[in-house]
């Protein structure tokens, strides 16, 4: 409701509602529907009164009728001795509410002539032709609203019928031609019937009291009669009925003192802008109500923004001209609102917005019993896998030659250590240790995967000296022993009695030019 807050609430006789009213919404003035509490009587009343109908008539008196506190009480008084009621326990219980109920004590309150709960009532009703206690909540929630659509499609007809249409008149009166224009239909209607209602009133003068005319004015054919006062300097009127103050409109008594003051229009401050066929203008207004939290403030100023806005477009889209009005005023406002954030140094919502203590009274506001897990803090960039970053390092070990390089002595210390691991395990077996000496053998006739790369030797020399090829295991008869330490490389020139030579071998350090080891 844009911070406002409502001015009357209508219920039922609920113990437990009107405590929470007064409790959340002290400032709002609560009545009891009149509808559930003649209801009430019924139930109450109906066995012990004998003639419940001529009660009900006079009980209807004093809830209407009655424009002054003495004169309720003295009717109440003269119901309850009529009826010997003096003693009904429900009676005294209402009594005691009577500010609720009788209009005498709600006609100061604006509640737009509404005296029960039969708007909402009707709602209800609305709403079950639309869905049953069968449907599940999503279907329910197709249903309703399918029903907003119909009755914003009601309200659509309604305001082209107040713009596009003008209601007749009974009487050509001016005043009633000026209500035609700012009245919608259903309002003017019922305006129409009290101007039409005072040419049935009489007339009184009783004097001028504090600068004031003050009339008696009397409906023909009702009992009440009304006391008006009329200001002359400021054309203000004020009828003892209220109806003004109570529902919006001038009642005919107001009017009939207008009239014979010469004034033939509606004064401007007797026309409420709900009643009227513009009400739906947009009409910026800023809330005053003030947050000291400074992230509570921006988010407040941002919704009050968005709702005023979204209502200044949906009616500036209406035509071409202000259109391009709107534009215009938008473009320069933004402009302003850049010099403005342009000139301060800090913004309103800001760390410097914050007192020393907030800290203190964050902590102290955690409700106790409840662990709150403390936000990390992380960098902006994401996380990285292992999978992508062993792609990102051969990425990188592929631009950088001396990168590339010893990333290949890396990996052939890692080879070299897998096979001595599955040397060790293959010691006591003959074929898995000849198998592994083929895939070494056949391993070194590739270029670029010699022992060449992890012994750091340049593949630019023609002849080296090396030691042996060293992790293998040379058969020697039935057994096997491991080289000595300065074996020649690759598989060695065995002699007559199967020892392995001791000396060193030259041979081109281009793997092509090797020759074949003897089988």
């Amino acid at each position: 409701m844009s911070g406002k807050k409502p001015q009357t609430i209508l219920t039922d006789e609920d113990a437990a509602m009107a405590k929470s009213i007064k409790l959340v919404l002290p400032e709002t003035h609560h009545r009891i529907c009149v509808w559930h509490m003649n209801q009430n009587a019924c139930k109450h009343l109906s066995g012990v009164v004998e003639e419940y109908k001529k009660f009900n008539v006079d009980f209807q008196s004093c809830i209407y009728d009655q424009e002054e506190e003495e004169d309720f009480i003295n009717a109440w008084n003269n119901l309850l001795d009529k009826y010997k009621l003096q003693e009904n326990d429900w009676l005294k219980r209402l009594f005691n509410k009577r500010e609720k109920w009788a209009l005498v004590y709600g006609r100061n309150t604006f509640s737009a002539d509404m005296v029960s709960t039969q708007r909402s009532e009707s709602m209800n009703n609305e709403l079950k032709g639309y869905i049953s206690v069968k449907y599940d909540i999503l279907t329910f929630f197709e249903h309703f609203d399918r029903l907003v659509e119909d009755k914003r499609y009601e309200e659509v007809k309604c305001d082209f019928k107040a713009t596009q249409s003008t209601p007749k008149l009974k009487s050509d009166l001016r005043i009633l031609r000026h209500a035609a224009k700012i009245y919608t239909p259903a309002v003017f209607k019922i305006f129409q019937e009290q101007v039409m209602q005072t040419l049935n009133c009489d007339l009184f003068y009783s004097g001028d009291i504090d600068a004031e005319q003050v009339y008696k004015i009397k409906v023909h054919g009702k009992k009440n009669e009304h006391v008006v006062k009329f200001s002359t300097s400021g054309g203000q009127v004020k009828c003892s009925c209220k109806k003004f103050e109570f529902v919006g409109i001038l009642c005919c008594h107001a009017l009939k003192i207008l009239d014979i003051n010469n004034i033939k229009k509606i004064p401007e401050q007797y026309i409420l802008s709900r009643w009227t066929v513009d009400a739906k203008v947009v009409h910026i207004k800023r809330n005053s109500e003030t947050h000291e939290d400074p992230k509570t403030k921006l988010s407040q100023r941002t919704k009050e923004l968005c709702r005023m806005f979204l209502k200044l477009a949906v009616r500036a889209a209406q035509s071409d001209e202000t259109y391009f009005m709107a534009v215009s005023n938008a473009e320069k406002l933004a402009e302003d609102v850049e010099k403005s954030l342009g000139k301060r140094s800090e913004p309103d919502i800001g760390s410097s917005s914050h007192p020393q203590g907030t800290q203190q009274q964050d902590q102290s506001t955690k409700p106790k019993g409840i662990k709150v897990k403390e936000k990390e803090i992380r960098g902006s960039e994401r996380p990285i896998g292992g999978f992508e970053k062993a792609t990102q390092k051969k990425k990188n070990t592929k631009s950088d030659p001396k990168a590339y390089g010893s990333t290949k002595e890396a990996g052939c210390a890692s080879g070299y250590e897998k096979t001595t691991g599955k040397r060790k395990k293959t010691k006591n077996d003959p074929k898995a240790s000849s198998s592994a000496m083929e895939a070494n053998i056949l391993t070194h006739s590739h270029p670029h995967n010699t022992i060449l790369g992890h012994l750091g030797t340049s593949i630019h020399q023609h002849h080296i000296q090396i030691p042996g090829y060293y992790p293998g295991y040379y058969p020697v008869g039935n057994a096997f022993m491991p080289p000595s330490v300065g074996s020649s490389f690759g598989t060695p020139a065995h002699g007559q009695d199967g020892h392995q030579g001791n000396g060193t071998r030259s041979f081109d350090a281009n793997p092509y030019n090797m020759s074949h080891w003897d089988s």
